[in-house]
């Protein structure tokens, strides 16, 4: 045996070697995998927060903006949550809102619409005003409190149509209404 045959033998073959370095290139590729893993995590937990907390001042600077709506805010509308041409307003109901037969009058259901409707149609865009509603009454309010869900159908140029929907807080189908709106 050469001198050069023992020290190909005595040190590691060259396929030994090549199988270590791929090993450690592998444990390395996942740990950096783990880390970017981690990371996106953060960056994504992060960003909800923000989200959140943007959702939390537009909420706030909303509610401001409608509080100069005093026929609707002064009865106690509230706004609860917005969204892309969508708003969500609820009422709690006191003996105030009650008509002679003790249940709640039609026309806090409608305000409480009408309140939805213009939350949703300007909160982004404002400028939007009702050209027509029509509300059909399905039952009376069991619970405490109204929620209207404003939709929007149909977003034109000039013309948009909602959908309004009004519960009471048990679920139960108080009123639908409907509105034609006009962008001045």
């Amino acid at each position: 045996m050469t001198k050069e045959d023992k020290e190909i033998m005595g040190s590691e073959s060259l396929g030994e070697k090549n199988l270590k370095e791929k090993a450690v290139g592998d444990k390395n590729l996942e740990d950096n995998a783990k880390r970017e893993k981690n990371l996106k995590e953060k960056i994504s937990e992060k960003k909800a927060m923000e989200e959140k907390a943007m959702e939390d001042n537009t909420l706030t600077e909303v509610r401001k903006m409608f509080e100069k709506d005093r026929f609707a805010t002064e009865n106690g509308a509230v706004i609860e949550e917005m969204g892309n041409l969508y708003a969500k307003c609820s009422i709690q109901l006191e003996q105030r809102h009650k008509n002679a037969l003790g249940a709640v009058m039609g026309g806090v259901s409608f305000m409480l619409a009408d309140f939805a409707f213009a939350v949703a149609s300007n909160w982004q865009n404002p400028g939007v005003v009702s050209l027509s509603s029509n509300i059909t009454f399905l039952g009376t309010a069991k619970g405490r409190s109204l929620i209207a869900q404003a939709k929007c159908i149909k977003d034109g140029r000039t013309i948009s149509y909602y959908r309004v929907d009004v519960l009471d807080e048990l679920g139960n189908m108080v009123a639908a209404v409907t509105t034609t709106g006009y962008r001045k």
